[in-house]
């Protein structure tokens, strides 16, 4: 029986056994859609478990949903969405270093780039931020560098 989700639909799928009679499968199947795809998506939910594949398909369509927020319109992509994704998929891997990236991301990049369009972070920015960052450390030869170029 398919259960009808907006966008997207948990089903099962019909094969034919050795006797040539209709089967299902036991697996449960998703079919969504993305927004700028002609055709939906199709995956196995992996589980025979009816309310957890609709749980998987929710899960699914949203993330598709966010991440074609981010993706509409590149140039107005702040940096502070792409080091939010950035998290996200160090915390979906169950990676070990997950908190001294989100510890590094709040201490030095979200102050000085958050705000800023992802267009906007050029080679000068990126150059710029590392020379505020070591004369904030107290490193000699930058000061020296910087009082140079004025």
């Amino acid at each position: 029986m398919r259960r009808k989700i907006p966008t997207g639909t948990v089903y099962q799928r019909n094969y034919r056994d050795r006797n040539g009679k209709r089967q299902k499968t036991a697996t449960w199947f998703l079919k969504y859609y993305v927004k700028g795809k002609a055709k939906p998506v199709r995956v196995s939910s992996g589980t025979e478990n009816r309310e957890e594949a609709i749980r998987m398909l929710r899960q699914r369509m949203a993330k598709a949903a966010k991440h074609a927020e981010y993706s509409e319109q590149v140039e107005c992509v702040l940096v502070d969405q792409l080091l939010d994704l950035v998290l996200e998929d160090y915390r979906f891997n169950k990676r070990s270093s997950t908190y001294d990236l989100e510890h590094r991301l709040e201490k030095h990049l979200r102050p000085f780039f958050g705000h800023k369009k992802a267009v906007d972070v050029t080679t000068p920015a990126i150059k710029k931020y590392t020379c505020v960052w070591q004369l904030y450390l107290g490193s000699p030869a930058i000061s020296v560098q910087i009082q140079g170029e004025r």
